[in-house]
């Protein structure tokens, strides 16, 4: 249960916030779709790149080589 409680309200707050920046922050719709489409491009070349590397250097050093990437930046 917790889990679709999760998904609903990540889904409502999604919702709320694109209607918050369009009416309130005046941002151009179509720089929001921009914005969205470039994380889309992350989010397909992530597991790609992720699974060449880990085939070269192994799961666990990809691991921590990803935390301490994200720790630094």
């Amino acid at each position: 249960m917790s889990g679709v409680s999760l998904a609903f309200f990540l889904g409502v707050y999604g919702e709320v916030s694109l209607i918050y920046f369009v009416r309130r922050l005046e941002i151009d719709v179509a720089l929001i779709g921009l914005l969205f489409g470039t994380g889309s491009i992350g989010l397909v070349s992530g597991p790609i790149i992720c699974s060449r590397y880990s085939a070269r250097i192994g799961v666990g050093r990809l691991m921590t080589l990803g935390r301490l990437i994200a720790d630094l930046g």
